[in-house]
């Protein structure tokens, strides 16, 4: 028969539901280190694991905020420090894309203690690029600046304000411990549109503040070649696609 704290192990978290689970094992041991999750309520959550004595502790990693998590975080260890990314945004019910929802992005360092939104760095979507991201353009798509605020040692991480009606759906994900990625949908209207139309944007950061990130990710010019010559851009939208 299962027995909790046997063959499995409860851990309660929050009081509504909690979105899937990211596993930190920063050394690749095969035994985690911590876990992380958010909930509905817009709390994100760690779960230190005790390898000597197998128990399972959690505390809020970030607290505040009334955005529910409902995709996974995602963490590394890299520049001597935990880094753990998730986005908010609910994609649960049929009217979700009409509520016009206010999400974000979030980066954390963890060092153990709950943050407060009112302790992260503000990051925000700029306006459309548009020169020198033809192949972007070309592929009914636009391209969009970030903003590129410091970060200090007084910040515990950075968030990025999403246009109003964004919605974070994928995973978060670290790109070679050095980008921050994000996957959301939103609404658009077209008039001549027979059914629901929408726009999927795929979000590019600087992982260690959430801003623009200073090394091309698009071959933005089409010409087969990731250089000086390609545009810098925070954000990719495909019009049409959802």
């Amino acid at each position: 028969s299962w027995t909790n704290n046997h063959n499995y192990t409860k851990i309660t978290l929050g009081g509504r539901g909690v979105g899937p689970v990211f596993v930190f094992d920063s050394n690749e041991d095969g035994i985690p280190e911590k876990l992380y999750a958010g909930d509905y309520d817009g709390n994100l959550w760690r779960v230190d694991y005790n390898q000597s004595t197998g128990e399972w502790t959690p505390s809020k990693l970030f607290s505040g905020g009334s955005e529910p998590f409902t995709t996974a975080p995602a963490a590394t260890l890299v520049y001597g420090k935990i880094y753990v990314i998730a986005g908010t945004g609910q994609y649960l019910t049929a009217d979700a894309l009409d509520n016009n929802q206010q999400n974000y992005a979030y980066g954390f360092f963890d060092t153990g203690t709950t943050i407060t939104k009112g302790e992260l760095l503000e990051q925000t979507i700029g306006s459309e690029i548009t020169t020198g991201v033809d192949a972007i353009t070309a592929a009914n798509a636009s391209a969009w600046t970030i903003s590129d605020n410091e970060i200090t040692d007084a910040h515990k991480g950075w968030y990025i304000t999403l246009p109003k009606g964004q919605i974070v759906t994928a995973d978060a994900n670290v790109y070679r411990n050095k980008v921050a990625r994000f996957q959301s949908v939103m609404r658009t209207h077209d008039d001549k549109a027979c059914s629901l139309t929408g726009a999927t944007s795929f979000i590019n950061v600087d992982l260690r503040n959430g801003g623009l990130f200073k090394q091309p990710l698009l071959d933005t010019n089409g010409d087969g070649k990731y250089d000086s010559k390609d545009t810098l851009v925070g954000m990719v939208s495909y019009n049409n696609n959802i």
